[in-house]
């Protein structure tokens, strides 16, 4: 019977699979179900391109699988760096590889996909890091997007993150003193720039919900009346 300790810390949907990842037990397996099922896990001898996997992210440090994040390849983010989990084609047993895309890590806050990229909290909680394809190198880049204002870093942590689409594209990021912290970002126009919004009380938490048209964001502040 599966304990406390089995239980995935991530799950994602990718090529018509269901991922699973990050137990405690097995900090660094990722498992995905058979092609077009939720839970069937079961693999035949020998096996079929259809069948379910079990992988290991093998690296130097035993970091748990914090996030799976399907772009055109899945990615799986630890505490210390990032991996793709792709083939030459559809991921099969027989075709699947692993391969290191950066060494910065990502905390707990889960990430975000925009329209081509990834949005993170790197590992240490004072970042936030732009995870995309590059097609010079043929490989994931991964960028520090907040180098451009390190003075609303420094010295803080975020929190969490959401992300409006329509009709600006803004990252809206909770710094751990209560500030929210916004990021236009544009980066088809390569337009970055980080603004501050301050409130009565402080910023405990943020939500994105589509209304008509339009992504609104919703906040929840912490104040002291009279």
């Amino acid at each position: 019977n599966a304990g406390a300790n089995d239980y995935p810390a991530t799950v994602m949907y990718h090529e018509q699979r269901r991922w699973f990842a990050g137990t405690n037990d097995k900090p660094q397996v990722v498992w995905a179900t058979r092609t077009a099922t939720e839970s069937n896990l079961t693999s035949s001898v020998p096996s079929r391109d259809a069948d379910g996997m079990e992988l290991r992210i093998a690296a130097m440090q035993n970091n748990q699988i914090r996030h799976l994040v399907a772009l055109s390849d899945l990615i799986a983010l630890t505490a210390g760096g990032e991996f793709q989990i792709g083939g030459d084609g559809p991921i099969t047993p027989s075709s699947v590889a692993i391969k290191p895309q950066g060494y910065s890590g990502a905390s707990n806050v889960q990430p975000l996909v925009t329209a081509g990229s990834l949005l993170y909290v790197q590992a240490q909680g004072s970042r936030i890091r732009e995870l995309g394809y590059n097609w010079e190198s043929n490989s994931y880049r991964t960028l520090d997007v907040s180098i451009m204002a390190p003075h609303r870093f420094n010295g803080y942590e975020v929190e969490q993150i959401a992300y409006t689409r329509a009709p600006d594209q803004i990252l809206w990021a909770v710094r751990n003193d209560g500030t929210l912290l916004g990021l236009t970002y544009v980066p088809d126009q390569q337009v970055f720039g980080w603004h501050a919004h301050d409130t009565d009380g402080a910023i405990e938490s943020v939500c994105v919900v589509s209304e008509g048209s339009e992504d609104v964001l919703y906040v929840v502040a912490r104040r002291t009346v009279q």
